[in-house]
């Protein structure tokens, strides 16, 4: 039998083959995954979620109001007058009104008091109304806070005492002229009527003139004889409400004397004078009263002329 040699190097390098072999870890199958060991035995942390934010508050609206009281022409607390400022209004209130004041507390006003909440600020223009009467006047009003407004004028005439038959009396001639030529002549008047506007006050009820009487005098001094006439029946309705006056009727009244005490008495070292006209009732012939209730009197002045 023959015999091959087989060289050393060739032994060598198959043996290397076979250790490789056993050591090598062995091939995963195409398309599985190896499954990692672990390589720690402690509890995973799980994260403590963040407390959700606290929202911001809005912030309070600041407030504003403005606060006044209204008069009348004689000073006195006028109830029912309407305040405006822009789209805000009000009416001034009748005594011991409740209202809502600037902090949302109830509050008691006074006659002829006035709130005005959330109106807007900087300059604005104030009005005010009652019956046939308005009066603006310019205010600046805080950003924030209370305004007080000084005491706001309306030259009206308030309203009277429910039943009241009040009238108010306005007459059409400011100046009556009377000439005479000499302290010898006998008078001559430029205008022989006066025409005279009756209405009844806010919350009168009217009331019907039937006479009236007039004089002519010098101070109180008369100068003449009062003459009284007996007219067609004047009837003076009854007010719209508590702050608007009645309609306006009118009558003319004849104011011509001739009378011999009103020639002499009547010189030109007293030229000037008064005449005075009173107002009766229709029925009983009672003195028709004013709002204060006192005779009904309208006085008109006079000028002697050449």
């Amino acid at each position: 039998m023959r015999r091959y040699a087989i060289p050393m190097a060739t032994v060598l390098v198959l043996l290397t083959g076979l250790l490789g072999c056993e050591l090598s870890p062995p091939l995963q199958p195409l398309g599985s995954t190896a499954t990692p060991r672990p390589t720690s035995s402690a509890t995973p942390v799980v994260p403590t979620p963040s407390p959700a934010p606290t929202p911001t508050p809005s912030p309070t609206p600041a407030i504003k109001a403005l606060r006044g009281y209204v008069v009348d022409r004689s000073g006195n607390r006028l109830p029912g007058a309407k305040v405006a400022l822009g789209a805000f209004s009000v009416l001034s209130a009748e005594a011991s009104a409740s209202a809502t004041d600037e902090m949302g507390q109830a509050v008691t006003l006074a006659a002829g008091e006035f709130i005005l909440l959330n109106v807007p600020s900087g300059e604005q223009t104030l009005t005010l109304s009652y019956d046939d009467a308005t009066h603006s006047l310019p205010v600046n009003v805080q950003p924030s806070g209370v305004t007080h407004v000084d005491p706001i004028t309306l030259l009206v005439d308030g309203a009277v005492p429910t039943g009241s038959k009040a009238v108010l009396a306005s007459a059409d001639l400011p100046l009556l002229k009377v000439q005479k030529a000499s302290s010898s002549a006998p008078l001559a008047f430029m205008q022989e009527t006066v025409t005279v506007d009756f209405k009844a006050p806010p919350n009168g009820v009217g009331d019907q003139i039937g006479a009236y009487a007039f004089t002519y005098v010098q101070g109180e001094a008369s100068m003449s004889e009062t003459v009284t006439w007996p007219v067609s029946k004047i009837n003076v309705p009854a007010a719209l409400g508590k702050t608007r006056s009645g309609p306006i009727i009118s009558g003319a009244f004849h104011i011509l004397n001739t009378s011999a005490a009103l020639q002499s008495a009547w010189t030109f070292t007293k030229p000037d004078a008064t005449l005075k006209i009173q107002f009766f009732n229709a029925e009983g012939g009672r003195p028709i009263q004013d709002r204060d209730g006192n005779p009904l009197v309208i006085r008109i002045p006079c000028l002697l002329v050449y």
